[in-house]
């Protein structure tokens, strides 16, 4: 069946209910769904970029976490071996490869028979971008 609608006073109606509905459409043009994916993608390039930075800040606490306790481990050995101003020892972990250690006594001047035993730990830290080596130091001021 087909059905055929004079022009007339009925396609006026219809051809002005159109025009109206173009006037009343909701939506986005083009413009405003590129400006939303533009502004998209920049706030998740930043996102990334922080979680990124997050995560090299977390794995350097860890390193420097673990440095600290091996530092101090050493110097808990180096108390069991006894110290003394003449002290001057390095060397490696076994179970902790790249960390490198080194031990020195310093004597003091006052108070007499006082030296200082510095402990540094060193390791490579391939995320840095300018200083590939870090290090801590643990310092302790023991009698003789």
């Amino acid at each position: 069946m087909c059905c055929f609608i004079p022009m007339g006073r009925q396609g006026n109606t219809a051809r002005s209910g159109v025009q109206s509905k173009r006037k009343g459409e909701s939506g986005f043009t083009l413009v405003e769904v590129l400006a939303a994916l533009t502004f998209l993608a920049v706030a998740g390039l930043a996102i990334m970029h922080a979680n990124r930075s997050n995560m090299d800040t977390l794995s350097n606490a860890r390193q420097m976490d673990t440095a600290q306790l091996l530092a101090r481990t050493v110097l808990f050995d180096l108390h069991q071996d006894g110290v003394s101003d003449l002290t001057d020892r390095e060397g490696e972990f076994e179970d902790y490869p790249g960390f490198l250690w080194h031990a020195r006594a310093y004597s003091m001047q006052k108070p007499e028979g006082w030296f200082r035993l510095l402990i540094s730990v060193q390791w490579d830290d391939p995320s840095a971008m300018l200083e590939k080596k870090r290090e801590i130091q643990v310092e302790e001021v023991l009698a003789r």
